[in-house]
């Protein structure tokens, strides 16, 4: 690193100087004392800007153009709307894209128009145990949407360097949606109950983060049969006054599916057909993937 350079320098290097500035160049006096402080100064110009450069690299957030393919202009027939859904995808399982589905069917029952829907995987910067490289879920995600004519993959915070809060993922998604349209499309988070059973654990959100989240962009939560939501929401001090804009969808058809489950039956040699596309289950065995 830097400071090791300038101890080598201080300790060593100086001495070699001194050495080749006396013995082969013939500089004295003055004239060395002026030469060693100019070669000093440039040791550490180079040192400096190698330090900004990689606070800049550290710091900085990779660039991603919203893919909008599968994306429909607003016609007024209704409130416009995105539907986005965070998480791990670890990996993507048909129950996913199930959840984005019954949360459409209760937008267009409820008076909203849905533009498109985004799967967005988190990064690599969760640091989550057990969570497969984001380029992995990426790919997996890629393939299970191929089919879908509504639903599209955003990478954005699959590439970012450091954990991305889900309010900024969905505020960047507000700002980018409304640049292609103008103003008045609205973002919901869409995501089952474990996620809003999560509020209540201390140290997991930022509490000013679900405030923002159900007040400025509102969710679409499925429950289960494992959670009361609404003595979760209740006990909740920062979203109670406005549980309004959280909508729960009952699950007609029970279905305890999880990305666990089915890394848990890749372990065990066990059959994930009908539980993921073919292909994720091609993409698995390929890459040797949730074997250990």
């Amino acid at each position: 690193g830097g400071d090791c350079m300038v101890r080598v320098w201080d300790i060593r290097t100086k001495q070699w100087y001194q050495r080749r500035v006396r013995g082969k160049w013939k500089v004295r006096g003055e004239r060395e004392e002026r030469f060693i402080s100019f070669i000093h100064s440039f040791i550490h110009s180079i040192i400096k800007r190698k330090r900004s450069s990689n606070t800049t690299q550290h710091n900085c957030t990779m660039e991603v153009t919203l893919t909008v393919d599968k994306l429909k202009p607003p016609t007024g027939k209704g409130k416009p709307i995105i539907l986005v859904a965070c998480g791990c995808f670890n990996p993507i399982t048909f129950m996913h894209l199930r959840v984005q589905e019954m949360a459409k069917d209760w937008c267009v029952r409820n008076g909203f128009e849905v533009l498109g829907g985004y799967i967005s995987p988190a990064g690599d910067g969760y640091k989550k145990e057990g969570l497969l490289k984001a380029s992995h879920r990426v790919a997996m995600a890629e393939i299970s949407l191929r089919d879908s004519s509504w639903i599209m993959l955003d990478p954005w915070e699959s590439r970012q360097l450091e954990y991305t809060r889900t309010l900024k993922v969905l505020d960047r998604f507000h700002d980018q949606i409304n640049k292609i349209y103008g103003s008045g499309i609205g973002v919901m988070l869409v995501c089952g109950a474990d996620l809003v059973a999560s509020f209540n654990i201390p140290g997991v959100w930022a509490d000013e983060d679900v405030r923002s989240i159900v007040e400025k962009h509102g969710i679409i939560v499925v429950e289960r049969e494992s959670e009361d939501l609404n003595a979760v929401i209740e006990k909740n001090k920062m979203i109670k006054d406005i549980r309004a804009n959280i909508h729960i969808i009952p699950q007609d058809i029970q279905n305890e599916m999880s990305s666990t489950k089915v890394r848990k039956y890749v372990r065990e040699g066990r059959s994930i057909k009908y539980l993921v596309h073919d292909g994720v289950i091609d993409y698995i065995a390929k890459n040797r993937l949730y074997s250990e």
